[in-house]
């Protein structure tokens, strides 16, 4: 399978833009700082996975060598779905620099947009009239997060929770604040 786009992400990005829209800012998260967000399921995901293989090792061999066929049936069975959570949670760093290469983000004089290419094409965006507060965490390379509220809505539980758009890990944060914060200035009634 190939792992790159057929087209490139800024050309799919073009292809988004409405009708006399103009993009002032696009930019992809860095996917190598992508791979160490949930590097921490990987560090626990590795004994968690020994102990699963060593789990199913143990029932399997139980199975086949003079335990009741029933109980060493469901021993494996058992295991089964930790081996395979255990090897989801060791992939994981690796699909979020897969899906990091895949994802590009823009600024427009009229919204935020997130594109994901993959199987499919994942389009997300939000009109510049629903920005909020936005919070921005930087490193000392310029590279950070910026967070933007977008509205809020009640939960199932009926909790206010807020929306968020996220542009993950980008390069020079602080420009990318200033646009969107210009963005939020323009569209908000005087």
């Amino acid at each position: 399978m190939n792992s790159a786009p057929s087209v490139s992400l800024p050309a799919l990005l073009a292809r988004e833009m409405r009708l006399g829209e103009r993009l002032l800012w696009s930019g992809q998260p860095d996917a190598r700082r992508a791979m160490l967000k949930p590097f921490g399921f990987y560090l626990f995901a590795v004994p968690w996975s020994a102990f699963s293989l060593f789990w199913e090792g143990i029932a399997i061999r139980m199975a086949f060598t003079g335990a009741p066929a029933l109980m060493g049936l469901v021993m494996v069975l058992f295991g089964l779905p930790f081996v395979v959570i255990g090897l989801a949670m060791m992939a994981a760093p690796f699909s979020a620099r897969r899906t990091a290469h895949r994802t590009i983000y823009g600024v427009t004089d009229r919204r935020l947009v997130e594109l994901i290419a993959g199987r499919s094409l994942k389009v997300r965006s939000v009109e510049a009239s629903s920005i909020g507060p936005v919070t921005r965490r930087q490193r000392e390379s310029g590279h950070g997060t910026l967070s933007i509220e977008t509205g809020s809505h009640r939960d199932s539980e009926g909790n206010r929770t807020t929306d968020t758009f996220v542009f993950e890990s980008v390069p020079d944060v602080a420009r990318v604040e200033a646009l969107v914060s210009r963005l939020r200035e323009t569209m908000t009634p005087a």
